[in-house]
């Protein structure tokens, strides 16, 4: 099985166990991070609105943080599950400014210079050493 069929493979595991992700040892609950309102506040000294993109974004809870803060943001993960829960919210939400799209972070589908704001989220450490350079 090739590196990123495992990691497909993982996170989708994961996301069937739905509310018994975290009891099961997957991490990322749906609640921000604390660290993640102090990287919030960092970011809107320098500005508070823009394109900000949340990669890895899962279910999109710092990308419905960020649209819920003024950027148009934009949630990319690679597995459909999550990325489809994340559109169906913010749809029930009514929120204009939040994108979200199945996509591979190492082939990104954007223009260069789109983001204000790159959000990681712990997938940097999901990426091989040999994609390192790419990433």
């Amino acid at each position: 099985m090739n590196d990123n069929r495992k990691q497909q493979e993982f996170f989708k595991k994961a996301y069937d166990l739905g509310s018994q992700r975290v009891p099961s040892g997957y991490g990322w609950p749906m609640e921000i991070d604390p660290q993640q309102l102090k990287f919030l506040n960092i970011v809107k000294q320098s500005t508070s609105s823009g394109n900000a993109l949340d990669i890895g974004c899962g279910q999109g809870r710092h990308t419905f943080m960020l649209a819920e803060n003024g950027f148009d943001a934009y949630g990319i993960d690679f597995l459909e599950r999550p990325v489809v829960e994340a559109q169906d919210k913010a749809k029930n939400e009514k929120l204009q400014n939040i994108h979200f799209k199945v996509m591979d972070v190492l082939d990104l589908d954007f223009p260069d210079n789109f983001f204000e704001v790159i959000l990681d989220w712990s997938v940097v450490d999901h990426i091989y050493p040999k994609d390192w350079a790419k990433y």
